[in-house]
């Protein structure tokens, strides 16, 4: 199996659960994306770097929600 391959069936075999609407971008983060993109090498790395961001930002969440489950 090949790297490319290997990454396609990880992508396709990731089972999102209830947090996948959490990392899919909006239509006006995908616009503001698409007007300061150069070229497509720029908007998929933006995107990328906007997806990594929501993702901590998510984590974040869930850790502060843990920690006051806890206190409780």
């Amino acid at each position: 199996m090949t790297v490319v391959e290997r990454l396609w069936n990880a992508i396709n075999g990731f089972d999102w659960g209830n947090g996948k609407k959490y990392y899919c971008l909006t239509i006006d983060e995908y616009s503001s994306l698409v007007e300061h993109a150069r070229d497509s090498f720029v908007l998929t790395n933006s995107a990328f770097k906007w997806g990594f961001i929501k993702g901590m930002r998510y984590q974040k969440a869930q850790e502060k929600k843990k920690r006051k489950a806890v206190k409780k």
